[in-house]
């Protein structure tokens, strides 16, 4: 079901572009993306400015948040200013579920936390 997410064990619909800077960020766990290379990715082909980037962070924690608190959900996804975005949970907690046809379908997050 694309667009379908676990968190804190609550499954949760997020809208299509939250959903893809999720997976994005998923995929490398632990380490900044850039907003330059969350532009080309989420983005292909449109010029994307980072304060549009973040009203879509913003609203892919106030989505995750439903499932914790908001509070949670503001720790796991967190901004590096002026640079970009990082998913801040340990790798190992992190599963991208790949769908018939290798695509990813469900991002499945547990309440682990990097330190």
């Amino acid at each position: 079901d694309p667009g379908s997410v676990i968190f804190y064990g609550e499954r949760l619909r997020l809208p299509p572009k939250p959903y893809a800077l999720l997976c994005l960020l998923a995929q490398r766990c632990g380490s900044t993306v850039t907003y330059t290379s969350i532009d080309e990715i989420v983005w292909p082909g449109e010029k994307v400015e980072p304060q549009q980037i973040s009203a879509h962070k913003s609203t892919l924690t106030r989505e995750l948040g439903k499932a914790a608190t908001r509070e949670l959900a503001d720790a796991a996804i967190v901004t590096d200013p002026r640079y970009g975005l990082r998913m801040n949970l340990k790798p190992e907690r992190v599963c991208l579920r790949p769908a018939v046809g290798g695509r990813e379908t469900s991002t499945t997050l547990r309440a682990h936390f990097a330190t």
